[in-house]
């Protein structure tokens, strides 16, 4: 379906990858890994025709139908959808509304143009997919802004356009972000039976997993792309295995070398002994002859050194180095709600929640988009007025971890934010960034001019300098490539403090390993089940 040869990108001095080599087969479903920043979207717009190679060539069959889906989407949400037809649909509307006689033959041409395109059926067959996705009443304002839409709107307008998608390629980035439980489940369901070719950009392991059955990683060290016949776990396995295989061919070809080092260093030692006790011409000529040994293992050593199949010393890709404070508070109620209600604008999003948070406790918030996770979120952490009563220990110390890390102040720099939380030298304020890979001139550029991976570790390096007796997470693990999200999740797994997380990604909350599962529905709290998986919670709640 798609073939590419010596692809190479660059923006800066470097390229970001060099050399790509894949063939894409008909209905291949292809997971896209690599660290952020390592060219995943940049590959995926290159597949798509949206940008151009420095080098290289993407073969593409003439009559083969591409669909992208980014993250952002633009324009109306006609033109999210389906922009051609939309288009010819909103100017027959506009024709139609305004009708005259001498605008007939106008309103004639616009009329073929839509049939021509599918007409009515094709209007119908739009219907279906935004009826699964809740949205079916956009089609009666298919010129509505995309921006004036929720992120979960937004999201699951994505996924009807995907599930209503005539394309023979699909190439998605992120196409899971701020979908909820259900949502996921049916792209999931989608992605595994679709004809099409496929190319996966997600931060979702599962996802990964369950629909993927090749993966392509890309390596921002050495720049370029492996190819592994396998889901994303096969591949982090086999990853992981090839390095330690490159490590120990690395270390047992250096302990050879110290081998012959050794002996030839001792060789050279015997030789300068001999020469320098004996005047006997005998005694002399052995000393060279071991002076000769000893300059031909030497050359032992650099003939192999020289050699091709020489093994260079690994490289390994960094990860986060995270470690989260021991809490002061244990064994306490942290905070209370009874009978919380709070709202959004004159929306009512929270109706009577009764909590309570003891400390040492793991929660894991569930529900649907829009149900009021993030609302009450923020009316527990007091970033939100909120009525009713609500109770928090004087001297709790709560992180919160906003989804998109919206604590951060724009103006500021890492390094300014950073000591403002901590106080710490300059100096030691730089080592503690670099453990969230942030270094150089990323700490003190402003952090509105850092990319959304890079401000979600300038968060994290912030919740982690606060030491909180209280975690609160709004989808932590947005934006992290999936080295850091297992970084992260070790860092929470070795925590003994109370952590209250909200999250889609499933993988996550199953490794947060919850005490409790609280369901949220339409703003009230309709269940909480003690040592439950949050899938398991939530299909317990709907069978009633």
């Amino acid at each position: 379906m798609l073939q590419v040869s010596n692809l190479s990108l660059q923006f800066t001095e470097e390229p970001l990858f060099q050399g790509v080599h894949f063939n894409l087969p008909t209905g291949a479903k292809v997971g896209l890994v690599g660290p952020n920043g390592s060219g995943k979207s940049s590959l995926l717009r290159l597949l798509a025709g949206l940008s151009s190679p420095q080098t290289g060539s993407i073969l593409v069959p003439g009559d083969c139908r591409r669909l992208y889906l980014g993250p952002d989407l633009e324009g109306s949400v006609g033109e999210i959808l389906d922009p051609v037809f939309f288009r010819a649909a909103s100017r027959l509307a506009a024709l139609e509304a305004d009708l005259t006689e001498s605008r007939m033959d106008e309103y004639a041409a616009a009329l073929e143009a839509f049939d021509e395109l599918g007409g009515w059926s094709r209007l119908a067959c739009w219907r279906g997919p935004l009826r699964e996705t809740g949205l079916e009443n956009l089609l009666d304002d298919p010129q509505r802004a995309g921006s004036t839409l929720s992120g979960g709107e937004r999201s699951r307008l994505a996924l009807a356009r995907l599930l209503g998608a005539q394309a023979d390629v699909l190439l998605l980035d992120e196409p899971s972000a701020s979908l909820d439980r259900d949502g996921i489940r049916r792209l999931e369901e989608f992605l595994q039976t679709t004809p099409a070719t496929v190319v996966l950009v997600s931060h979702d392991r599962r996802l990964l997993d369950r629909t993927t059955d090749t993966t392509l990683a890309l390596d921002p060290i050495a720049r370029t792309l492996t190819e592994y016949g396998g889901n994303y776990s096969f591949c982090r396995a086999r990853r992981q295995e090839q390095e330690r295989r490159a490590w120990r061919e690395f270390e047992h070809q250096q302990r050879r070398v110290q081998r012959l080092e050794e002996a030839a260093r001792s060789l050279r030692d015997h030789a300068r002994g001999i020469e320098a006790t004996s005047q006997n011409d005998y005694y002399r000529g052995v000393a060279k002859g071991v002076a000769a040994k000893a300059r031909a293992r030497q050359g032992r050593i650099q003939r192999m050194l020289a050699d091709e199949n020489r093994k260079d010393k690994p490289r390994r890709t960094e990860r986060m180095r995270l470690q989260l404070a021991p809490p002061r508070l244990s064994g306490v109620c942290l905070l209370k709600a009874q009978d919380l209600h709070a709202h959004r604008g004159e929306h009512h999003v929270l109706r009577g929640v009764n909590l309570d948070l003891t400390a040492g406790r793991r929660i894991a918030l569930v529900g649907a988009n829009g149900a009021g996770k993030s609302t009450l979120l923020a009316a527990l952490t007091g970033q939100l007025p909120a009525q009713g009563h609500l109770w928090r220990r004087e001297d709790l110390k709560i992180g919160s971890l906003e989804q998109t890390a919206r604590n951060l102040q724009d103006r500021k720099s890492a390094l300014e934010a950073l000591r403002e939380v901590a106080p710490m030298e300059e100096g030691e304020a730089r080592t503690f960034l670099h453990r969230f890979l942030l270094t150089g001139f990323q700490t003190l550029r402003p952090l509105r001019t850092l990319s959304d991976g890079q401000r979600m570790r300038v968060a994290l390096a912030l919740l982690m300098a606060a030491e909180p007796d209280l975690l609160v997470l709004d989808e932590p693990t947005a934006h992290l490539d999936l080295d850091t999200v297992e970084a992260l999740e070790e860092a929470l797994g070795a925590f003994p403090g109370a952590i209250l997380a909200v999250s889609h990604d499933r993988e996550f909350l199953e490794r947060l390993d919850p005490d409790q599962t609280w369901l949220l529905e339409d703003g009230v709290l309709v269940a909480e089940r003690e040592g439950e998986a949050p899938d398991q919670a939530s299909r317990r709640h709907r069978r009633g």
